[in-house]
């Protein structure tokens, strides 16, 4: 009644263009505009047509977190890692579309229907279970439910040792994909076969580690570091960890240190990383992010552009593509990259968050609108998950702020504070937010306060790319603010 409805393609990647236009000659608003017999009805199923292919006819499924059943609370980690690991594994095979843990965290500890979560995620498939451990004694259910139907497509208990974890993760992974019908390669076959490590001494550091990893805070960032370190003297072959220590090092150089020595420090991990594991396209990535924050600008579109080359729908890769071509002012290789993020993460509202913003520097201000409200539409979806995402509510703040709507974009300023007064993307954003709203001096004092807290990453961004910022660009206080924090080390 308040609003159109969304499009078939918005839920489903696999629909004939025929029935996307039936269903949306039924839908139609207007009664005029409906189709008004059975006869046209069929005319339009006998229309020849075939699937769409733009996402390769992929399955999509989202890994929730596996319930902890065991009365040691302290085995949370060890559940969540092997969540991560099915993650990771589901990802290797190239007809699935997985979705990655940073976005299945919001659901993390919580009852939801697994409806809302294909709603959420725009998936078609979810995976849930739990864990229950006990000595060397492990049980761990899984099923896969059908968003759609809501019944179970397949499921499993696994009684074993623990360690058999690797054996029952390769299970799993397996009767997902022949439960979908979908054929794995040999080489997925064997990639699915490889442990990530022989010492399960070292499997522990790694997903302690995770853990830490999982939570905000220096004193975690610092505390998964020396988890990673220990796994790594343990096993100095084991793969993973030394991706997980690179992002480790990387959090303390964007949020805690801003210290470029930092960054040799990821370099050399992701090097080490890549002897072990050649085909790593994390530790790949890893390096374009060094070349990224050295603002070697050039170095890091190559590696970015060869990360893709090797794993097409590495999201991160596209992002940060679409970020140094808009750094180099190349806006329309920037709208190709951050539109191929929305097809990746359709369920996002960071890449049409930053199309809002490239479109604005191109001056092409309907399209930025039309971004900004697709920012509003899918943050609030994902706020009924998430309601304190801070992010999330800054980027909304964002476009109320450009659609003029002071008011909205005020308030959950606030509420931003409130909830979490410490986060540098969240505090960058709503200088963002009084820049545009004409209130310089609170500009200011946001962003002072987001490059106090550390993130110092963005000083290259807001000095020459940020369209949000434009209004107060020039102003001799913020180019003093910027100038000081880019001499820093």
């Amino acid at each position: 009644m308040n609003e159109e409805p969304k499009a078939i393609q918005h839920f489903r990647s696999d629909v004939p263009d025929n029935i996307i236009t039936l269903v949306s000659l039924l839908l139609q608003k207007d009664p005029a505009n409906r189709i008004a017999s059975a006869g046209e009805i069929v005319k339009h199923l006998k229309t020849k047509s075939t699937a769409k292919a733009t996402k390769e006819d992929k399955k999509s499924i989202a890994v929730l977190y596996f319930e902890n059943m065991s009365s040691d609370k302290e085995n949370e980690y060890f559940c969540a890692g092997m969540t991560e690991d099915l993650i990771i594994d589901l990802s290797k095979i190239q007809k699935l579309r997985v979705i990655p843990r940073s976005d299945v965290l919001p659901f993390r500890g919580k009852e939801v229907h697994s409806r809302q979560v294909g709603e959420t995620l725009k998936v078609q498939y979810i995976l849930e279970g739990s864990v229950r451990k006990g000595g060397n004694k492990i049980r761990v259910t899984a099923q896969l439910i059908d968003v759609r139907s809501g019944f179970q497509v397949w499921a499993e208990r696994y009684d074993r040792l623990t360690e058999d974890i690797f054996d029952i993760q390769m299970e799993v992974s397996e009767k997902i994909a022949e439960a979908l019908k979908v054929t794995l390669t040999e080489s997925e076959k064997k990639s699915l076969a490889q442990k990530p490590t022989d010492d399960l001494r070292a499997y522990d550091f790694y997903m302690r580690g995770t853990e830490f990893m999982l939570h905000k805070g220096k004193k975690n960032n610092d505390a998964a570091i020396q988890m990673f370190e220990r796994a790594l003297s343990i096993d100095p072959d084991f793969s993973l960890v030394y991706v997980g220590l690179a992002e480790a090092y990387t959090y303390n150089y964007m949020y805690y240190s801003g210290d470029r020595l930092w960054l040799d420090k990821v370099m050399e991990v992701n090097e080490k990383a890549l002897r072990v594991d050649p085909d790593s396209v994390e530790a790949q990535f890893g390096i374009g992010m060094v070349y990224f924050h050295q603002r070697r600008l050039k170095e890091a579109k190559k590696n970015f552009e060869k990360v893709i080359d090797i794993k097409s729908d590495f999201y991160q890769a596209y992002y940060f593509l679409g970020l140094v071509s808009a750094i180099l002012e190349d806006f329309d290789s920037a709208i190709k990259s951050f539109k191929t993020c929305t097809t990746i993460k359709p369920y996002s509202e960071e890449p049409w968050h930053y199309l809002d913003m490239v479109y604005r520097k191109k001056g092409k201000l309907k399209a930025a609108q039309e971004a900004g409200e697709k920012v509003i539409e899918l943050g609030i979806q994902m706020l009924k998950v998430n309601p304190e995402d801070v992010v999330t509510l800054s980027r909304l703040a964002l476009s109320y702020a450009s659609m003029e709507k002071s008011k909205k974009a005020l308030e959950l300023t606030k509420k931003i504070i409130k909830i979490d007064p410490n986060d540098g993307i969240a505090l960058y954003n709503c200088a963002g937010v009084h820049a545009l709203l004409g209130k310089k001096e609170e500009a200011i004092a946001y962003l002072k306060k987001a490059l106090e807290f550390g993130f110092r990453s963005i000083i290259f961004w807001a000095a020459n790319v940020d369209a949000f910022i434009e209004p107060i660009r020039d102003d001799p206080e913020l180019q003093e603010l910027l100038t000081k924090y880019s001499s820093l080390r």
